[in-house]
């Protein structure tokens, strides 16, 4: 995964650019009667987010599933042949349970090169508009009542 990093971080920058665009636009929650206007800006950004974290890493999904899906039709065929050779009674070296093992270790890789901390990253991306209109909401509370 280590190669493909640069087109995570770029996936990750287009995505918090768009949340950057919906944090803006949440100022206009102030006015009470912009609010469902907004949850829809939400909905849609949230949408074109996803986009821009998913677009740069389409090419490298379609490679790590053909990669993928030759190594599970090798280990297919080897089984074929190992089983065929331990029904025949010959005595062969092949194993298995080696690969069964390979096999599982290649079905377990996944289909898209980040990980969870890139998966918890997006998710606090998508929370910042919500926060800073929550924050921005609890401040104003504080400061009428303060004041009053």
């Amino acid at each position: 995964m280590r190669p493909y990093q640069p087109l995570i971080r770029q996936g990750l920058t287009n995505a918090l650019l768009v949340i950057g665009m919906v944090s803006v636009l949440s100022l206009l929650a102030v006015e009470s009667r912009y609010g469902p206007v907004l949850v829809g800006f939400w909905i849609m950004f949230i949408g074109l987010a996803w986009i821009g974290m998913m677009l740069p890493l389409r090419g490298i999904r379609k490679k790590i599933r053909v990669a993928k899906d030759q190594e599970l039709d090798w280990c297919r065929q080897k089984l074929k042949v190992s089983r065929d050779v331990l029904k025949s009674g010959t005595g062969g070296q092949q194993s298995i349970a080696e690969i069964i093992a390979y096999e599982t270790m290649i079905e377990n890789i996944r289909n898209w090169p980040f990980d969870n901390p890139t998966l918890v990253r997006f998710t606090l991306y998508l929370l910042i508009p919500l926060v800073s209109w929550l924050g921005g909401a609890l401040v104003e509370r504080g400061l009428d009542s303060f004041l009053s």
